[in-house]
């Protein structure tokens, strides 16, 4: 990865071997984090700051307590 920091191709394959390997965390990191950089489809670009906020954000906890799974 240090010497293809550009690669996009690169680091979804990245992505996709840390999501294999239980890093499903840094994995949807970096998809956003791309998806939010490099996308100019209007409907993505409203979200970017939102994906950029997500590595701040803990969503499988945000998720079981949005299905009362855990405390508020």
């Amino acid at each position: 990865m240090a010497e293809y920091p550009d690669d996009d191709g690169l680091r979804a394959f990245h992505a996709m071997a840390l999501y294999n390997a239980g890093e499903r965390h840094e994995a949807v990191r970096i998809l956003l984090d791309r998806l939010a950089t490099t996308s100019y489809d209007p409907s993505a670009q409203q979200y970017r700051r939102a994906a950029a906020l997500y590595p701040a954000t803990d969503l499988e906890a945000t998720g079981r307590r949005r299905h009362g799974e855990g405390a508020p």
